[in-house]
C-alpha cells in the first residue's frame, strides 16, 4: 500500500505506512531480515521525494552495510541499494564518488540482471544525468537514447519510464542547443505523465519546469510565462497539502530541495525580463505565494489543533508543546565531555518524538482554509493604500538560462504599488555577499554607538555610524527610492541579512534619515497584507512582563504534561551558552510609565508581572491578551554551521545533523528566546519544568490568537537565524506563529532610559487613534527631537532599533 501511495504521489501517507512497516518488520523479523531492509530502502526513497536527501543517504548507507553482510555484493537487492546510494551522492553534490559508484553498479547490473532489466536502465539513466551535470553532453545523450529505445521496446510508448527517458533526452538536447527537438521530447513526456499518472501528480511539476525553460531558450516568452504560471499554481496547490503535515525542519528541507531550484528559476525569469510589465507582475505573484509558506503552514497546524473540538487532538498539542519545552531546555545546555554522548542521545530522542508527533498532528488536523488559497497580485494592489508600496526582497541565486548554470546570489526587489499607480517594478540590488558585508559593517557601527558617543562626542559619533550606513543605503535604499514614486509608506518584506538592517536609520542622499521622509514597516510575506483581520474580541486584560528576578529559584515540576518522556530529559546542564544576566530596573519604571497609556488605548487595566512574578510558567498560561509587553533580556545563539552530510547521526528519522563542535544543529526557533525569572539558576534543580529560558519554539505553543500587538522591549530581541526565502526565524515570527497580529521588536541592545521614553510616546500615540506604524514613526521622531534638544545628537543607536512586523493598523 505504501508503494502504491508513493507511485500516486501521496508521499506523506507513503512515509507513514513505510515507517509502520519498518517498525513491525524490525520487531517480528529482525533488523537483518531482507524484508526489513526492503522497508528501509522504501522509506529512504520517500524521504528523498520529500527533499530530505541527507536522511535518505544515512538510511541507505546503514541498510547497504547490512544487505551486503546478509545477501552478498551481487544480490539484485544489493545492486538496487548501490544505485540509490549513487543517486543520493549525486543529489548532494558528491559527483566524483557518485560517478564511480554508478559505473560499478552498471557493470554489476549488466552482469547479474541483463542489459534490458529495469534496474540496469535506471542506472544508465542516472549515470547519463550525472554526465550532463559534468558537461559530457555527447556521451550522456548516447546513453539516454539507448535507454529510451529499450524502454519503448520493453514498456511501450505510454509508460512512466518512457516519459522519464524522454525528459532526460530533452534535457541533453536542450543543453546542446537543439531547443526545438528538446521541446518536442518534453511535450511528449508531459502528455504521457498526465495521461498515465494524472494531472495532479507531483511529477508533472518537473515537466512543466522543463517546458518553461525550453520556451525561454526559444525566445517564446509568452509561452514560457504561461507554462511557468501553471507550474507555480500547481506547486502551490501541492505544497499547501504537504507542508502542514511535516515538522518545521522537514518543511525547510522540502522547500529547499524540492521546490527551491524551480522557484529560483521562475523568479530569475522576472529578473531577466524585468522590463516586461506582464512578466514583472506574474513573477511578483509567484513570490507573493511562495514567501513565508513554511511559517503559514506551522501556524495553521498549531492554531487549528488548539481550537479543535477533538479532545485527542488538543491533548496531542499539549504533548507537542511539552516535548518542545524539554527540547528547548536541552538544546541550549552545554555539558562535560563525559556526559556529551548521553546529552546528544537525549536531544536525538526528543527531536525524533517531536517530528513524529508534529507530522501526526498535521495529518489529522489539517484543513484547507482561505489562508492557503492562491492570491493574485491585483488583489494585493487593490488592498494597498494609494500612498503605500510593498517592497518584496529575495536573496536569489542567479540562473543563467544560456549555460544552464547557477551563479552567486543577488538581492532582487519587487516593488508593488496600489492599483493605478504604475506597473510592478523589479530592481536588482546587486551581489548578495557584498551587501551582506555592508550590513555587517553598519550593524557593527550601530552596536558601538554608545561607546563612540562617549569617546568621540555627538557629532563625530553620528558621522562615524552614518558612513557605513550611507554606503549600505547607496546599494539597497537609493535604487528602491528611485522607483517608489510619491509613496510615503514603505512596507518591506526583506530576506536573509536585510532583515537585520534598521531601514529607518539609512541616510538618504540629502543626509536625512529615511524615517524623516517615510513610514517604514515590515511583513514576512506580502500575503500578510491580505489577511482578513476581524476586530479583536477578548475578555482578557493586557499583560506586561518587566524587571524579572533572574535569580529566582526555578519552578518545580507540577504539570502532568511535563512528564512526557521524563527519562530522556532528566539531564541537568549548565546552559553555559547563556551567561547570567543582571536585573533591568529601568524596565519596571517603563512598565509603570506606560500603564496609563495602555489603559487609555484599550480601556482596560493591564496586569503587570514584575520581579518574581515575571515567570515562564505565567507566560505559558496566557490566553489571547489583547496586548502583551515583555521588557526583559532577549537572546540569540549564533548560527550553527553543519558538517557535511555524512556526519549525520543515525536515528529513527535520520535527520539530526551535527555542528562543527559536535553539538546538534537545532531548529532556529530553539536558538532564540527571552529570559524570565529564575533563568540565572536554570541548572540548579532537576525538577524544574520552567527554567526562565523561554525559547521561540515554546512561544509558538502559546495561545496568542486575538493578540493585537506584542512589544518586545528587550535587549537583542530582533535577531534570528537567516533562512533564505523564509525570512528570519526570530522572535517576531515566533509570536506571529502563536497568533499575534503585530510584533514590535528591537535589532540591538537599547538603553533603558531611551526605551522607556520611546514606549511612552508610542502608547500615547496609539491612545490618540494612530495606527501602529504611525505611532511608532511619530514616537521615533519625537525621541529624535528630544535627543537633539537635550543631547545635541540624533544618533540612530537610541531610536532606530525598534521595527514593526505584521499588521500596521
Amino acid at each position: 500500500l505504501a508503494v502504491l501511495k508513493r507511485r500516486k504521489g501521496d508521499y506523506l501517507s507513503a512515509r507513514q505506512l513505510h515507517e509502520q512497516a519498518l517498525e513491525l518488520r524490525s520487531q517480528s523479523l529482525g533488523e537483518k531480515d531482507p524484508a526489513t531492509l526492503d522497508s528501509m530502502v522504501n522509506l529512504a526513497l520517500v524521504l528523498s521525494d520529500l527533499g530530505d536527501k541527507a536522511a535518505a543517504l544515512t538510511m541507505i548507507e546503514e541498510e547497504l552495510t547490512v544487505r551486503r553482510e546478509v545477501q552478498g555484493d551481487e544480490h539484485p537487492s544489493t545492486l538496487t541499494s548501490l544505485g540509490l546510494l549513487a543517486v543520493l551522492l549525486s543529489d548532494l553534490g558528491k559527483l566524483d564518488a557518485a560517478k564511480s559508484l554508478f559505473e560499478e553498479t552498471l557493470a554489476l547490473d549488466r552482469k547479474v540482471l541483463g542489459p534490458q532489466a529495469t534496474a540496469t536502465l535506471e542506472t544508465m539513466n542516472n549515470l547519463a544525468n550525472l554526465l550532463l551535470t559534468q558537461g559530457d553532453y555527447a556521451e550522456a545523450q548516447s546513453l539516454h537514447e539507448q535507454v529510451l529505445a529499450i524502454n519503448r521496446e520493453v514498456h511501450g510508448e505510454r509508460h512512466p519510464s518512457t516519459a522519464e527517458s524522454l525528459i532526460n533526452l530533452g534535457n541533453a538536447l536542450n543543453l546542446q542547443g537543439d531547443f526545438v527537438a528538446a521541446k518536442a521530447k518534453h511535450q511528449q513526456a508531459h502528455a504521457i505523465r498526465q495521461e498515465v499518472l494524472g494531472k495532479s501528480h507531483p511529477q508533472n511539476l518537473s515537466t512543466l519546469s522543463n517546458l518553461a525553460m525550453v520556451d525561454l531558450r526559444l525566445g517564446d516568452i509568452p509561452s514560457a510565462v504561461e507554462t511557468m504560471d501553471l507550474l507555480r499554481h500547481a506547486t502551490h496547490d501541492y505544497t499547501v497539502q504537504v507542508l502542514p503535515a511535516l515538522s518545521a525542519s522537514e518543511q525547510l528541507q522540502f522547500l529547499q530541495n524540492v521546490d527551491g531550484p524551480r522557484l529560483s528559476r521562475s523568479l530569475n525569469m522576472g529578473r531577466h525580463h524585468r522590463d516586461d510589465p506582464l512578466i514583472a507582475m506574474k513573477s511578483a505573484e509567484w513570490l507573493l505565494n511562495a514567501k513565508g509558506v513554511a511559517q503559514r503552514a506551522l501556524s495553521q497546524r498549531t492554531r487549528q489543533a488548539r481550537t479543535s473540538d477533538d479532545p485527542q487532538l488538543r491533548e496531542d498539542l499539549q504533548r507537542l508543546n511539552s516535548l518542545r519545552s524539554q527540547l528547548a531546555r536541552l538544546s541550549v545546555t552545554e555539558v562535560s565531555a563525559i556526559q556529551d554522548a548521553l546529552h546528544k542521545q537525549q536531544i536525538q530522542e526528543l527531536t525524533t518524538q517531536e517530528a513524529k508527533l508534529a507530522r501526526e498532528l498535521g495529518q489529522r488536523g489539517v484543513r484547507i482554509d482561505e489562508d492557503t488559497e492562491w492570491e493574485s497580485i491585483e488583489g494585493l494592489r487593490h488592498r494597498l493604500p494609494d500612498d503605500s508600496v510593498l517592497i518584496d526582497i529575495v536573496r536569489l541565486p542567479i540562473h543563467d538560462p544560456e549555460k544552464a548554470e547557477w551563479q552567486p546570489a543577488h538581492y532582487v526587489a519587487w516593488i508593488i504599488a496600489s492599483t493605478d499607480h504604475g506597473d510592478v517594478q523589479i530592481v536588482d540590488l546587486g551581489d548578495a555577499s557584498t551587501i551582506d558585508e555592508m550590513v555587517q559593517a553598519g550593524r557593527k557601527a550601530l552596536n558601538e554607538g554608545q561607546e563612540m558617543l562617549s569617546r568621540l562626542g555627538a557629532d563625530a559619533a553620528e558621522e562615524r555610524v552614518n558612513t557605513p550606513l550611507r554606503i549600505l543605503a547607496e546599494h539597497v535604499l537609493d535604487p528602491l527610492l528611485s522607483v517608489v514614486g510619491d509613496a510615503k509608506k514603505l512596507i518591506l518584506s526583506p530576506d536573509a541579512s536585510l532583515w537585520l538592517v534598521p531601514w529607518s536609520a539609512l541616510p538618504m542622499q540629502d543626509e536625512r534619515y529615511a524615517l524623516e521622509e517615510y513610514e517604514l514597516s515590515y511583513v514576512v510575506s506580502g500575503r500578510d497584507l491580505l489577511k482578513k483581520t476581524e476586530p479583536t474580541v477578548t475578555s482578557e486584560s493586557p499583560v506586561i512582563f518587566a524587571d524579572p528576578n533572574y535569580d529566582l529559584t526555578p519552578t518545580p515540576e507540577n504539570s502532568p504534561a511535563a512528564t512526557v518522556n521524563r527519562s530522556a530529559t532528566r539531564f541537568v546542564g549548565s546552559f553555559n551558552d547563556l551567561s547570567n544576566v543582571g536585573r533591568l530596573p529601568g524596565t519596571a519604571k517603563e512598565a509603570r510609565a506606560i500603564t496609563p497609556f495602555v489603559q487609555e488605548y484599550l480601556d482596560a487595566t493591564p496586569v503587570v508581572h514584575l520581579g518574581d512574578e515575571a515567570r515562564e510558567e505565567t507566560f505559558k498560561q496566557l490566553s489571547s491578551p489583547p496586548l502583551l509587553v515583555l521588557s526583559t533580556h532577549g537572546f540569540f545563539l549564533e548560527d550553527q554551521q553543519a558538517e557535511p552530510v555524512n556526519a549525520l547521526l543515525a536515528n529513527e528519522d535520520r535527520k539530526v545533523a551535527l555542528a562543527r563542535h559536535g553539538q546538534l544543529v537545532e531548529n532556529p526557533l530553539l536558538r532564540c528566546g527571552l529570559l524570565l525569572a529564575g533563568c540565572n539558576n536554570r541548572g540548579q534543580s532537576s525538577a524544574a519544568v520552567d527554567d526562565g529560558v523561554l525559547t521561540g519554539m515554546e512561544i509558538v505553543g502559546t495561545n496568542l490568537d486575538g493578540t493585537g500587538l506584542v512589544v518586545l522591549s528587550a535587549c537583542e530581541t530582533g535577531l534570528g537565524e537567516v533562512q533564505n526565502g523564509e525570512g528570519v526565524a526570530g522572535l517576531r515570527q515566533a509570536f506571529q506563529l502563536a497568533g499575534a497580529e503585530s510584533v514590535l521588536a528591537t535589532l540591538w541592545q537599547v538603553p533603558d532610559e531611551q526605551t522607556a521614553i520611546l514606549m511612552e510616546y508610542f502608547f500615547e500615540n496609539l491612545a490618540t487613534g494612530q495606527s501602529k506604524a504611525e505611532a511608532l514613526r511619530n514616537a521615533q521622531l519625537s525621541l529624535m527631537s528630544l535627543l537633539g534638544r537635550h543631547n545635541n545628537t540624533t544618533h540612530p543607536y537610541f531610536w532606530a532599533a525598534f521595527t514593526l512586523t505584521g499588521s500596521q493598523q
